[in-house]
């Protein structure tokens, strides 16, 4: 999404105005959209403005489509079940040579489409039920596909942020907050309801064309409506397949019409698609104290990358500067209130920010705050002890709430031993296995990067209570049933996906039937 340059308000009244006059000429035939916000204005209420005559539009043949997905009257337990149904735009996109070009193209990428589909499990039930309470179509779930790559950290050189992709602009102008320790684009519902109130806005601006709203969602209102204009002006046809727009523009709509093609007949296409539960996968649990999501998901039990990639708005990895909630696995959910509602309020963390000056270091900033010199290195992900002018430091305060993020579980004593690599595997797979971080299995070993070789031995420390839980873990072996994948069955073991894919690093995210999976429960 890019920034706003303001023209003149009076080109979308008169936009408006014409069209209400050329009803009757006017046929909404595409859809389209992209949330990049170039050149537009703020919503604006109409002036008065002159009329012009309108170019008749050329409107194409409606075709029947070709790959529509047929109802089959049973309950949907997949997502992607109700979302074929909620499909609206199909007979928009079938026989268009850009949209085919598109869907060619992404086809020879099945590969890619099944990675961010399975990327997309944790958000796609909230983002189809937002859109389906707004009776909005459900190809609108396939836009962070585009936007994002389902990716809710992802930035772009424009400074686009999120599933959505919001510039900072555009995000301030639908109350997404941006802060040191929280950015509202990066916040799954916030900015999820942000984008749904911002298509509806440019649905309701181009006269009910979703083609033209998705269009400017891409290149902001402005360009869309300068184009319009010119068209009039010409005598020229002003839908968007007949639109003078940036090339990505051009672009962008049948991408998503194509994706959708895809989506509504895999099978087609050779795509396999992972089942994703037409279910809650999150839920929300009120937090009234400043934590870090570190501690939060020791808490919870869940695995600290698995709640970041619920909770990405808060950039600092602490929650402070948000909504005062937090997103879990609905699993988790009730284990983490618990534990929450057992915290007194003296072991509550406070934080503040700190600004190197000319002569600090980091020892002179841990004693000044009594913080420990490794915290403040691990709060802010420091990879040296070298610090520059300027940078801003997060820095914990609170005796009893530092005693808890420095203490070792049970304070059980450490255990070293040694664990010898084995063919096929990896970091993250051992330190799942052996319940240590990647990080720490670094550092143990002094190891610059994640590469290992078959019989290196790894130093591995542990306490006396997470090495016998460790060795007590059973190695189950998992024999996949039709309609199963990897997100359905880490639910159903109750373990993280992550923990799963790094247990069975040689498995794709296309399974079979029969097919054997390790398990350490």
């Amino acid at each position: 999404m890019s920034d706003s340059a303001s023209p003149n308000q009076s080109i979308f009244s008169s936009i408006r105005h014409v069209i209400s006059l050329s009803a009757a000429l006017f046929i909404a035939t595409l859809t389209s959209g992209c949330l990049s916000y170039q050149n537009t204005t703020q919503p604006a209420s109409a002036t008065t403005a002159p009329s012009y005559q309108r170019a008749p539009v050329v409107q194409e043949p409606r075709y029947k489509p070709s790959i529509m997905y047929e109802a089959t009257g049973e309950e949907d337990t997949d997502i992607w079940q109700r979302v074929r149904q909620g499909f609206q735009l199909q007979s928009l996109s079938d026989n268009n040579p850009r949209v085919d070009h598109q869907r060619l193209w992404f086809a020879s990428r099945s590969k890619s489409i099944e990675i961010i589909s399975e990327r997309s499990s944790p958000y796609m039930y909230y983002i189809v039920e937002s859109l389906a309470a707004r009776n909005m179509p459900l190809e609108l779930a396939l836009l962070p596909m585009i936007e994002s790559g389902y990716n809710p950290l992802a930035y772009s050189t424009s400074h686009a942020s999120g599933l959505w992709q919001f510039i900072p602009s555009t995000g301030r102008h639908f109350k997404l907050t941006q802060s040191h320790w929280y950015d509202g684009r990066r916040d799954i519902m916030a900015s999820t309801q942000a984008a749904l109130d911002y298509l509806e806005y440019l649905h309701r601006m181009f006269d009910n064309d979703w083609l033209l709203a998705l269009a400017a969602y891409n290149a902001g209102e402005g360009t869309v409506g300068r184009a319009i204009q010119r068209n009039i002006e010409r005598n020229l046809p002003t839908d968007y397949w007949n639109l003078n727009l940036p090339d990505e523009t051009q672009a962008y709509v049948p991408k998503l019409l194509a994706v959708a093609q895809l989506i509504n007949a895999p099978d087609a296409y050779g795509l396999a698609l992972a089942p994703i539960a037409n279910e809650p996968y999150f839920t929300q649990v009120a937090l009234k104290q400043q934590m870090n999501i570190s501690r939060l998901a020791q808490l919870a039990r869940v695995q600290e990358d698995e709640l970041v990639q619920l909770n990405p708005a808060y950039k600092q990895g602490i929650v402070m500067g948000g909504p005062k909630h937090l997103l879990v696995p609905l699993d988790n959910a009730q284990r983490l209130k618990e534990k929450l509602a057992s915290i007194k309020p003296s072991d509550h963390m406070q934080w503040q920010q700190y600004t190197v000056r000319s002569g600090d270091n980091l020892s002179v900033i841990a004693n000044r705050y009594q913080v420990p010199l490794a915290l403040i290195k691990d709060i802010n992900k420091l990879p040296s002890n070298s610090l520059r002018i300027g940078q801003v430091l997060n820095i914990p305060q609170g005796r009893a709430a530092l005693a808890s993020m420095t203490a070792t579980p049970a304070q059980a004593t450490a255990v070293q031993r040694t664990y010898k690599v084995r063919r096929g595997d990896t970091l993250s797979h051992i330190a799942a296995r052996q319940k240590v971080s990647v990080k720490n299995i670094k550092r143990w070993n002094k190891l610059s990067s994640n590469a290992l070789k078959v019989g290196q031995n790894l130093t591995l420390m542990a306490s006396n209570t997470t090495s016998a839980s460790a060795n007590n873990s059973k190695n189950i072996r998992y024999k996949v049933r039709p309609g199963d994948s990897l997100s359905v069955i880490a639910q159903r073991h109750k373990v993280s996906l992550k923990q799963l894919k790094n247990w069975n690093p040689r498995v794709s995210t296309a399974l079979k039937p029969g097919q054997t999976l390790s398990l350490y429960l």
